[in-house]
C-alpha cells in the first residue's frame, strides 16, 4: 500500500462479532486493508453499536511505521443537512431526529418502542393518536373530559361508596330508570 495516513475507501467485509472491518481502496488498485476497528463516541462503560454496510464509503487513519493498523474514524456526512439538526436514520426506516431550532425531538420506531423505568413523568400536554391500553391501576387528580362515549366493563364506582351498576333514578312518571 502507498505510504498514505489518512485514507477514503469503501468497507469490504464485517465482522460483527469483533466490531471489525476491512476497507478496499479502488484509488491503490483495490489493495484491502488488515481488519479495523471502528472509532465510535462511547466504550468501556457506555455502549454505541453501529455496524457499516458493505460498499459504504469511510475514511480511514493509519498508524505511522504500522500502516497495516488503523482505525475507521467515520463515513462522510450527507449534503444538505442543518447544522441544527442531530439526526440518525436506520435502514428500516427508524428515525431519531432533535432539531435544536424549534426543539422538536421526534422517534420514528417500525414496531415498538418499550420505555422500561420504575416511573415516567411527562411535565407537558400529552396527545395519543391512536388506541391506547392502560394495564393497573389508574389515578386521575383532577378533571376527566370525555368527548365521545364511555363503555364500562367491571364494576363502577363514584364517591368511593356508590356502585353505579345498581344506581337507579326516579323519572318524571313515578317509575325508576334502570341502571346505565
Amino acid at each position: 500500500m502507498e505510504n498514505r495516513l489518512f485514507r477514503k475507501g469503501e468497507i469490504s467485509d464485517i465482522d460483527t462479532s469483533k466490531g471489525m472491518v476491512r476497507v478496499v481502496y479502488p484509488d491503490l488498485d483495490n489493495s484491502v486493508s488488515a481488519w479495523l476497528p471502528i472509532l465510535v463516541q462511547f466504550s468501556e462503560h457506555h455502549k454505541q453499536n453501529f455496524m457499516y454496510s458493505v460498499g459504504q464509503t469511510v475514511y480511514v487513519l493509519h498508524i505511522p511505521e504500522m500502516l497495516e493498523e488503523g482505525v475507521v474514524i467515520g463515513t462522510p456526512m450527507r449534503k444538505g443537512v442543518s447544522t441544527d439538526v442531530i439526526e440518525t436514520e436506520y435502514k428500516d426506516g427508524g428515525l431519531y431526529k432533535y432539531d435544536a431550532s424549534t426543539g422538536e425531538l421526534i422517534i420514528k420506531a417500525i414496531s415498538k418502542i418499550t420505555i422500561d423505568v420504575p416511573e415516567v413523568e411527562i411535565t407537558g400536554n400529552l396527545t395519543v393518536k391512536g388506541n391506547s391500553i392502560i394495564e393497573g391501576n389508574n389515578e386521575i387528580k383532577e378533571n376527566l373530559t370525555v368527548k365521545g362515549h364511555t363503555v364500562t366493563e367491571g364494576t363502577t364506582k363514584t364517591s368511593k361508596t356508590k356502585l353505579l351498576d345498581n344506581h337507579t333514578h326516579t323519572d318524571k312518571h313515578g317509575g325508576e330508570t334502570g341502571p346505565f
